[in-house]
Parts: C-alpha cells; structure tokens; sequence
C-alpha cells in the first residue's frame, strides 16, 4: 500500500506537463492560435495567407473570426466558424437586418449583399441582430460556403 500512495502521489504532484504546440491536435472549444501576416482587428473575418492569416476578403476562404487585436507577426485566437459554441460577432461592412444571410466582404468584414453575376462570396451564417456599417453584428455561424452567382 504504501508503494501505491508513493506512485499516486508522484502521478498527481504539481508539475509543468509536456504537451503539443497549441496549433497542433484537437481544439474542443473551437478556438486556435495563428500568426497573422497583416494586422487584425478583432471581429475581423480571417483567413489563411501563405500558413498564417489575415484578414479575409471575398476571395480568401474565412475559417474564423479574430478573438483579438493583433500586429503582423504576432499570435492571436481565432474562433473557428462552424466549431466555436455559440454565435459569434463579426464586423459589418454595410446594413444588415436580423435574418439576413451574412457573407465575406473586402477588409475582413461582413455584410448582406449577395455577390454580384459572375462572381463569388463565402456565406458564414445568419445574422442574429441587426447592424449598421462598421458596427458589430451577432450571427450564428457555419463553416463557410462559397455563393457564386451566375452571369446574367
């Protein structure tokens, strides 16, 4: 008994643990930490840039929304799109009325406007309020889908 009190004693004394690099493995709250190529605001849209991020445009596919302020260089959390619980606020790049469809626009913003014929924007959820440009909007967010609108 007294060598099983030892061995449980050392398994749950104090101590740092050794563990994978925070980009690495399973995130369960649906959060990592990325470099950022550019400098990010927080509720800035974000996508994948040569294996860091930045802000995302339409183009860019969005895998999240900036937690944090950030520089060029620096780590920052992101709440991934379709994995973090709950919703999410984002900014908004024009008006948006609860209910309306949300997608990826320049600056790493939002907005409701549809693409236009012949081009593309990504989807990442619905709005759950309304906003004004340039004000935070809530969405309930999904992994983003790409919207392509047909020549007219």
């Amino acid at each position: 008994m007294k060598n099983v009190k030892k061995a449980l004693s050392r398994l749950f004394a104090p101590r740092a643990w050794a563990a994978n690099s925070q980009t690495a493995g399973v995130h369960g709250n649906g959060a990592v930490s990325l470099e950022a190529s550019a400098a990010i605001t927080r509720g800035q849209i974000v996508g994948f840039d040569s294996g860091k991020i930045k802000p995302a445009t339409g183009d860019i596919l969005p895998i999240g929304v900036a937690d944090d302020n950030a520089a060029a260089g620096e780590e920052i959390a992101v709440l991934l799109f379709g994995s973090t619980p709950g919703t999410l606020s984002v900014l908004s790049a024009g008006t948006i009325a609860a209910g309306s469809e949300v997608y990826s626009e320049a600056s790493g913003k939002v907005s409701a406007t549809v693409p236009a014929a012949s081009a593309s924007k990504y989807c990442i959820g619905i709005a759950v309020g309304a906003a004004a440009s340039g004000d935070e909007v809530e969405i309930a967010h999904c992994v983003a889908r790409k919207i392509t609108t047909p020549a007219s």
